[in-house]
């Protein structure tokens, strides 16, 4: 954690990252913006294996064609990264440090899992056309939706931006190090 209120970065999540599987043993030391990190992380590592599963899988019967399953991955990753820009955008409200670290951390947990409903639909795509391709172009198609997902420095700025407009005068980036999850 780092207690002198900067930005610890993203080198505790990268340290803890194969413990994200099993995130009560990973972020009990872990300040409260690490631990997010760590989500995030340990989601895209998620997604690396379940890629890793389907590879060993192999092809399988098509009961879609595939060009139907790229339009549709193509409509839901548009409509799914738009989804994630909007909450994205939204201004952070709180009466209190604890409410705008939580409002954060929420949209951040919701701003991901949008991002990896792409890439899941992917992997229900592939039972129904039978190659591995769908989802990697699936994954693919969610990297813009993960980018803008992701709690990064620049992120936290500007959303310290809008409360700083809104005459909130909290400190994001602090009550996120002082957040600590439940646990």
């Amino acid at each position: 954690m780092a207690d002198d209120g900067r930005d610890p970065g993203w080198g505790p999540a990268a340290r803890n990252a194969w413990k994200g599987m099993v995130p009560a043993s990973a972020t009990r030391r872990l300040d409260g913006l690490s631990s997010l990190r760590l989500f995030y992380v340990a989601t895209l590592l998620a997604l690396l294996l379940i890629g890793l599963v389907l590879w060993f899988m192999g092809p399988g019967e098509e009961r879609l064609d595939r060009g139907t399953a790229l339009v549709i991955l193509a409509t839901v990753a548009a409509v799914g990264t738009s989804i994630v820009g909007m909450i994205r955008s939204r201004p952070l409200r709180g009466s209190g440090p604890g409410a705008v670290a939580g409002a954060y951390r929420a949209r951040t947990f919701v701003r991901i899992a949008v991002a990896e409903w792409i890439a899941l639909l992917g992997f229900v795509l592939f039972f129904f056309t039978g190659t591995s391709m769908t989802y990697l172009v699936a994954v693919t198609l969610a990297v813009p939706a993960y980018a803008m997902a992701a709690p990064t420095a620049g992120d936290i700025a500007r959303h310290q931006e809008g409360l700083n407009e809104h005459g909130i005068g909290i400190d994001l980036l602090g009550a996120l190090l002082g957040v600590r999850p439940a646990g």
